[in-house]
């Protein structure tokens, strides 16, 4: 019987162990492998979204550059006006 026993729990845990060992390599290279991934493509998405964030602050910049000049005229314009018209 204790032959057996321990002919058993010798088999058994040359079986299991490997096996466990192996899963949790396996696991863990899984998740490694999926979350590699993952950041690869949260890496492409942020980038994605980083590039329209620098072209909408980019449009930003040349509308307020477009606006200045626009009201720097304009106000040019009305002081020109105002000089013409206070001359006569």
């Amino acid at each position: 019987m204790t032959a057996r026993k321990t002919a058993r729990h010798a088999s058994s845990s040359l079986t299991e162990r490997p096996f466990r060992t192996s899963l949790r390599l396996t696991t863990s290279g899984l998740v490694a492998q999926l979350m590699a991934q993952w950041m690869g493509k949260l890496g492409f998405e942020l980038e994605i979204v980083a590039d329209y964030i620098f072209s909408e602050v980019k449009m930003m910049v040349v509308r307020c550059i477009m606006h200045r000049r626009f009201e720097r005229n304009r106000q040019g314009r009305q002081l020109l006006e105002r000089r013409i018209v206070s001359r006569y």
